[in-house]
């Protein structure tokens, strides 16, 4: 992980050794999936991110320290020791929020859309969405004059009925992606 450092203004290097105890499902099985929306079977199942988010758990104090909220982007930022930066979806146009979608993508940041708090969960029901909760943002298409945000759930499964195959992937149109959205976070591109 990459700690920013106030008295020499860079980012230093923090080591966190981990075990290899990952949370399981009630069941017994793997609670991660695939995050390229390929085969979720136990053998082809993707570690690293359950590993990452377990390092920074620990770094962090424990996993109820980095469960209750937070920004994306600082996650982001102590994984890539980059800044962070955040807009605001229901403070911009739609027009704004999708050039910096495209921006970030074209330029190949990593950026994660996150949606409004548990006082607001009513709007999100019968929507696959979830509220308090980020979402990784993997892509944009315009299809038939329709512009769609392409989204990841980094449970790797769940997302708006009929709109995938339950590996967290889907697309939403930017109009429903602006009421369910609330804002992103991006890190800035050459500045580290």
């Amino acid at each position: 992980f990459k700690e920013f450092d106030w008295s020499t203004s860079k980012f230093k290097d923090v080591k966190i050794k981990i075990d290899g105890d990952l949370y399981a499902r009630a069941w017994g099985g793997p609670l991660y999936g695939a995050s390229n929306g390929g085969d979720v079977g136990e053998t082809t199942m993707e570690l690293w991110y359950p590993l990452i988010e377990k390092a920074y758990a620990q770094w962090r104090g424990s996993y109820d320290a980095i469960g209750n909220g937070g920004s994306a982007g600082t996650v982001m930022q102590a994984v890539l020791g980059r800044h962070d930066d955040m807009l605001s979806i229901s403070g911009n146009t739609a027009d704004t929020v999708w050039l910096n979608v495209q921006r970030a993508i074209d330029n190949k940041q990593p950026i994660s859309a996150g949606t409004y708090g548990e006082s607001q969960a009513a709007r999100y029901t019968n929507t696959g969405v979830y509220a308090d909760h980020s979402y990784s943002v993997i892509g944009y298409v315009e299809r038939n004059g329709t512009k769609y945000v392409k989204l990841r759930n980094p449970w790797g499964e769940s997302e708006p009925a009929n709109n995938g195959a339950n590996y967290g992937l889907f697309e939403l149109p930017l109009k429903d992606f602006m009421k369910l959205y609330d804002d992103l976070h991006f890190t800035i591109a050459g500045r580290t």
